[in-house]
Order: C-alpha cells, then sequence, then structure tokens
C-alpha cells in the first residue's frame, strides 16, 4: 500500500492518502497529530471516528450499518465493546491487568444486569503467560518451554507443536499431532517460511 504525506505551508502533517485499488482513502489528522475522524473511500462513502483525550476510540460509524462503540476503565482499558448490531462485549481484567473473562451479550440483553450468552475465560502462569483458554467448546492449552517460548498448543480440536532450533532460537517445525506420532509435519527454513 502506498501512503502519499502532505504537510501544510508551516510542516503540520494534514493528510494522508493511502492507496488502494479504487484509489486513495485521505486520512485526516487534526493539529495535535491524532487521526480527525473519518475516512472517504473512493466511493464517496464517510466513515467516522470519535476518540477520547487518551486518543482511545469512542466510536466507529459505517454509512450505512451504523455504530460501533468503545468504553474504557480508569486504567485507559477496554471493558466493554458494542457493535454495529448491538451485542455486547464486556472484559473483565485479573487484579494484575490480565484479561480473566470475554462476556458475550446478544443485542436484547441488558450486560448490567442479564448472564452473559457466553464466557470466554483465561487461566495464566506465574510469568503471566496465558496457560489456558476455556469456552463453550471446552479449553485450549498452552504450554511453554524453559526459555518462555510456546511449545504447544492443545485444544478440543487438536494439538499444534512447535519446535525451535536450540543454538538460534525460531521456530524450526510445527506439527499437529500426537508429538510421537505426527499428523502433519510443517517445517521452517533459513529465514523463517513454512515450507
Amino acid at each position: 500500500m502506498k501512503h502519499i504525506p502532505h504537510y501544510s505551508s508551516f510542516g503540520r502533517h494534514l493528510l494522508d492518502n493511502l492507496e488502494c485499488q479504487t484509489g486513495f482513502l485521505p486520512v485526516v489528522f487534526n493539529a495535535l497529530m491524532r487521526f480527525r475522524g473519518s475516512i472517504i473511500d473512493p466511493l464517496d462513502r464517510e466513515t467516522d471516528f470519535t476518540f477520547n483525550e487518551q486518543n482511545q476510540q469512542l466510536t466507529r460509524t459505517l454509512p450505512v450499518t451504523g455504530n460501533e462503540q468503545y468504553w474504557y476503565d480508569e486504567e485507559d482499558r477496554n471493558y466493554r465493546s458494542e457493535d454495529f448490531e448491538g451485542n455486547v462485549v464486556d472484559s473483565i481484567f485479573t487484579d494484575e491487568g490480565l484479561l480473566d473473562e470475554l462476556q458475550y451479550f446478544n443485542s436484547s440483553a441488558d450486560p448490567d444486569v442479564d448472564t452473559p450468552d457466553e464466557t470466554v475465560r483465561y487461566t495464566y502462569d506465574d510469568q503471566y503467560r496465558k496457560t489456558s483458554m476455556t469456552d463453550d467448546r471446552g479449553t485450549t492449552y498452552y504450554t511453554y518451554d524453559d526459555d518462555g517460548r510456546i511449545t504447544q498448543i492443545s485444544s478440543p480440536e487438536g494439538s499444534l507443536n512447535y519446535e525451535y532450533d536450540d543454538l538460534t532460537g525460531p521456530k524450526t517445525r510445527v506439527t499437529t499431532g500426537d508429538p510421537s506420532d505426527v499428523e502433519n509435519d510443517f517445517r521452517n527454513d533459513k529465514l523463517d517460511f513454512t515450507v
């Protein structure tokens, strides 16, 4: 994607044009170098955004489908979002600031009163690495080596196993299934591409 910046006669950054398949998307900034709040696509449709003082997105309004909204707590964490259809996702955090739960509510529910339609729960180890995620499908487990690299993701659908170069550290191999009885074997070349 080509990026073309535009500046005022005083050198202030005013506008970025981002090249896309059908032309350019203008992205406008305000005097504080924050995104101004709207994008006009090549078909002249405008998408509007609003932000708070911390430059966190509060709303996104599309030309046809409506609004998305975002709420933040006193620690500037996004604790609630509402999509275009009115569905709400609440984020619950641990005392350490880690994501503990995602609670999903349909558009007819009141998230301040009603029980969530679905809850996703997370656990962490003493180094704050995610060790499990539980949702309606079951529990997915995450295992790490002594260097903190992920070695296995085991979900209800199956397992992904990761191997690393002992000397240089990059991932060298990904397998599926039981590591002792591999179903699929993917190796990484010296440029870290899977082959």
